[in-house]
């Protein structure tokens, strides 16, 4: 339980640059089951990340009330497989 006055440290492991970091991206076609809903209604494991959604021109920096429009192209980090993904080498 955190407490008036804590001081809270965030960090994250090292990163190895030997590992690559594998990236994900999906355009979404309309009768894709993400289409039309925000964020954080999807039925998403955990440990997947959505990085950045493009739409048409214009970078969106995904928040929950994003709402994915068919067209969109969504960039994620995963483990999961997901079909019609292609992956991005970073």
């Amino acid at each position: 339980m955190l407490l008036p006055g804590d001081n809270l440290v965030l960090g994250a492991g090292v990163y190895e640059d030997d590992v690559r970091i594998q990236l994900k991206e999906i355009v979404l076609q309309t009768h894709h089951p993400w289409v039309d809903h925000p964020l954080r209604d999807l039925d998403i494991s955990r440990q997947t990340v959505i990085i950045m959604v493009r739409r048409r021109n214009r970078t969106l920096i995904p928040n929950g009330g994003l709402k994915l429009l068919a067209g969109d192209k969504v960039f994620l980090y995963t483990q999961s497989h997901l079909p019609h993904a292609q992956d991005i080498q970073i």
